[in-house]
């Protein structure tokens, strides 16, 4: 059963803070109903494309700046840090440690 607690979001925020400092984002963390951490990118010089930003668990196709798409590479694998899955969605099984949302809020406000 997926969980994310303040002490997970510690851990992580933690993790988060060294990588997203070189590429000089602004960033707020969240947990949303006790299962999920939630990135929200409020600010910085980074370009992630012309649609709006949403990622769980991989990059997407449309972030084609280099460095944009290793920031997020390694903004989500320190989401993802502790997490594991043990889904089977063939028998609609979802067992995972916790769930990742990253995205950005200056698209969103546009």
């Amino acid at each position: 059963m997926a969980y994310m607690g303040k002490a997970k979001k510690a851990a992580i925020a933690k993790e988060l803070a060294k990588c997203m400092k070189k590429y000089d984002i602004r960033y707020t963390l969240a947990i949303r109903h006790g299962t999920t951490i939630v990135m929200s990118i409020r600010g910085g010089s980074l370009n992630f494309g012309e649609k709006a930003l949403e990622c769980h668990q991989y990059v997407p196709a449309s972030v084609t700046n280099p460095t944009a798409r290793e920031c997020l590479r390694e903004a989500l694998a320190a989401l993802h840090a502790g997490n594991f899955d043990e889904s089977d969605p063939m028998t609609d099984y979802f067992h995972v440690g916790h769930f990742v949302d990253l995205v950005d809020r200056r698209r969103s406000e546009l």
